[in-house]
């Protein structure tokens, strides 16, 4: 079944002239146009030479061009703000006025300023005879003569997955169209056809005719092998008078006084457009075979890798970012795959930015991913190798990026990074948080009852025990100071419910500011420094791995090992996975993770890890 979609007009020159902008901000540049490109003998175009990133340039001179009248008409100043500031330019008009019918070219000119010379080259004007035109025409020109349509593919051979233009051309003369414009009987399956875009109108000599014409494009994509038929029904809207006849007396009160076409008087009549068929020849991929780190790219692109730090110490993170641009499928592609084997841990790359532009299939990706080293006996990332099949040359390319080579430190004893940061922090004054881990002092078997007090005996005999009583506790307290001093084991089981508390906090003052990165990082770190100190784990073996391997063999219950793990897999996959940087409308749900893991190290202190 044919399918119909409307193609809207879109104004894209502005979102072109800014990435040009952006690539070459501040550099001085020249360019030349003439508009319209198509006149008829008499009529005046304008020439436009813009330089672009100097203030003052010096005015240029253009060639004499036999059957060309060509005069300056003035400047014009206009600023711009770019990535790296205001940019200006200056253009200098002068008006073209034919003479005589044929095809002219302006330049090429030679422009010099600021000690640089610039080349800019030729830009073509043609111009026809109006009256001869209106003799061959005879008044009586027939519809197709007056409007038709066209419908072209750049390139007609193309390979799966390639991306390539479609173009459709309306055509018009001495005739009004409306904006809108359907499009039916376009392929259904086997090709991507996402919605036209309109890229401005211009004007082109057909048939010793001048035509105004229309063009829109979309970036198609073969999706299956075989061949493929583009041959649309078009439908424009074309403004003619509205027939007086039909009117009422009352819609004389609705006409635009301003003479606006589409009120009152005028109104639009369909018409239908057929455009000669173009077929396309879509053919499947050469075979991949050997070719490293291929996963769909056509097109041509560049690949470039960082390594950040290059020196770390056993178990902590390596970061990889992977940036991939060019033309083609970009929207398809993902990065090569690193095979570090066993001596380090891989995390799932992620994507951390995207600058797309579709109106031209082409852009930048960068991709980041997080390498831990297990130990210090591989210090070599190996080479990343990606490739992509080039349409043009009909070739797979493949790009390849290190080894890279990593200073890895043995890992210190003591607690780890996180822990330690977590330990050092210092207690201004004893906090409970929510249902933090806490000890009650059990209540006293007996109360007092009002009005019964201590008699003289028991105070006398009570003042006589407290040097004692004083005298015990000091002594109790240092012998307790040197067995922790001797056993360091002991010493962090003690001070693991205080190491976490610090990061407790920062997790519920993360969560209330809505900031899901640090909520993560605080509820990782409060993990960490209690299994961390509990444990006795020295630095570079608080891993999931590791911890997950002493629960097991813990007294620790069945849920409490499952909630565990899950926990240590949210917080992964957070960190290093797909998380977003703030809490989007699941604080509920991250509150539970901060309630879980309090309820994980109440369940911890109960039993012998």
């Amino acid at each position: 079944m044919a399918r119909r979609g409307s193609i809207r007009a879109a104004l894209i020159g502005g979102a072109a002239l800014a990435a040009a902008a952006g690539q070459a901000a501040f550099a001085v540049t020249a360019d030349m146009d003439v508009n319209p490109r198509a006149v008829s003998v008499g009529e005046s175009a304008i020439c436009n030479m813009t330089v672009h990133g100097l203030d003052n340039p010096p005015p240029p001179s253009l060639p004499a061009v036999p059957g060309l009248q060509i005069s300056p008409v003035g400047t014009e100043r206009s600023w711009s703000m770019g990535p790296g500031g205001q940019d200006s330019s200056v253009s200098f008009r002068f008006r073209v006025l034919p003479l005589q019918a044929g095809k002219f070219s302006i330049g090429p000119i030679a422009y010099e300023a600021e000690g640089q010379r610039m080349d800019i080259p030729a830009v073509e004007l043609e111009a026809v005879d109006q009256g001869a035109a209106a003799t061959s025409d005879g008044g009586g020109s027939p519809i197709a003569d007056l409007l038709f349509a066209t419908i072209s593919a750049q390139p007609t051979n193309v390979y799966i997955q390639q991306v390539f233009d479609v173009v459709l051309c309306i055509y018009s003369r001495n005739i009004t169209l409306g904006r809108d414009v359907e499009l039916g009987n376009m392929p259904a399956s086997g090709l991507s056809l996402p919605p036209f875009q309109e890229m401005g109108s211009t004007r082109e000599v057909v048939r010793n005719q001048i035509y105004d014409v229309r063009r829109f494009r979309c970036k198609a994509q073969a999706l299956t092998a075989g061949a493929f038929t583009l041959e649309p029904n078009i439908r424009v809207q074309v403004v003619v008078p509205r027939d007086r006849r039909r009117m009422s007396p009352f819609d004389d009160l609705f006409n635009d006084p301003f003479g606006n076409p589409f009120m009152g008087r005028y109104q639009t009549q369909a018409v239908d457009l057929r455009a000669e068929p173009v077929v396309l020849n879509v053919q499947p991929l050469p075979p991949a075979d050997g070719v490293p780190g291929f996963a769909g790219a056509v097109g041509r692109f560049a690949f470039d890798v960082q390594v950040k730090p290059t020196e770390v110490s056993a178990g902590e993170p390596v970061t990889l970012s992977m940036q991939i641009g060019g033309v083609g499928n970009i929207e398809n592609i993902s990065p090569p795959a690193i095979a570090a084997g066993p001596d380090f841990r891989l995390y799932e790359p992620r994507q951390v930015s995207r600058d797309i532009d579709g109106a031209r299939s082409g852009g930048r990706v960068l991709y980041e991913q997080v390498v831990i080293p297990r130990s210090d006996t591989n210090a070599q990332l190996p080479a990343l190798s990606f490739s992509y099949f080039d349409p043009e040359l009909g070739r797979y390319e493949t790009v390849t990026r290190g080894p890279f080579d990593l200073v890895v430190h043995p890992a210190t004893n003591g607690a780890g990074r996180v822990i330690q940061a977590a330990a050092d922090v210092p207690e201004a004054r004893t906090m409970i948080l929510g249902s933090d881990i806490v000890y009650l002092k059990p209540p006293p078997p007996r109360w007092p009852r009002p009005g019964n007090a201590p008699s003289i005996r028991a105070v006398f005999w009570g003042v006589q025990a407290v040097p004692a009583l004083a005298v015990l506790g000091l002594f109790l307290a240092a012998r307790r100071r040197e067995q922790m001093s001797r056993d360091v084991a002991r010493a962090r089981r003690a001070r693991a419910p205080r190491s976490a508390r610090p990061a407790l906090h920062r997790a519920e003052k993360a969560l209330a500011g809505d900031r899901r990165g640090e909520f993560v990082d605080a509820l990782q770190e409060a993990l960490a420094a209690y299994l961390g100190n509990r444990l006795n784990l020295p630095a570079g073996a608080v891993t999931p791995d590791v911890i997950m391997a002493r629960l097991e063999k813990s007294a620790l219950p069945a849920d409490g090992i499952a909630r565990a793990r899950d926990l240590l897999a949210f917080c992964e996959r957070e960190r290093y996975g797909q998380g977003s940087g703030h809490v989007e409308g699941d604080r509920a749900l991250l509150a539970a993770r901060l309630e879980g893991l309090r309820g994980i190290l109440k369940a911890c202190e109960r039993v012998r890890l």
